[in-house]
């Protein structure tokens, strides 16, 4: 009986100090997840724009059918006309906050121009909500759409 004690102790207090580890471990997964989808659409979009020589709009969107404002879910490119071209769902399950950030301004579109390029500088930051001390990743992007990531811990 004792050492059944012992053994639930032993693995109760392993249990309590894995936990916060995988959390933070599974956290970072999904962040960089959601920064590569978001790349790999970025670069996807530009490609529409350079084929089809017009603007696409890279909005966030939960159903696929209007542009919303959390980036988290999904993705919707939608070209000059308000044609919907693509819905890409996204929903990683980011517990945080994910923003698009241009010129020092949230926004909740990025513009394509028909030559591949923005308007402006920017970057998308997935800031997490549970913990001050996990680590902020940043998906950069000039007006040429060069594309880098960095982790801030």
């Amino acid at each position: 009986m004792f050492e059944l004690l012992i053994y639930i102790l032993i693995t109760t207090v392993l249990y309590l100090c894995v936990i916060p580890t995988l959390q933070r471990l599974m956290y970072i997964q999904t962040a960089k997840q959601t920064l590569q989808q978001i790349e790999l659409t970025i670069n996807y979009a530009r490609s529409i724009a350079i084929l089809q020589q017009r603007k696409i709009h890279l909005c966030p969107s939960k159903d696929g059918k209007k542009c919303d404002k959390d980036w988290r879910v999904g993705l919707l490119l939608v070209n000059s006309d308000g044609e919907i071209k693509q819905f890409l769902h996204t929903d990683t399950g980011l517990k945080g906050n994910l923003q698009l950030r241009q010129s020092g301004h949230t926004n909740y579109r990025l513009t394509i121009d028909a030559n591949g390029m923005t308007s402006s500088n920017g970057h998308f930051n997935a800031r997490p909500s549970i913990s001050s001390d996990w680590p902020e990743f940043n998906l950069y992007f000039n007006k040429g759409l060069r594309l880098y990531t960095s982790r801030t811990d």
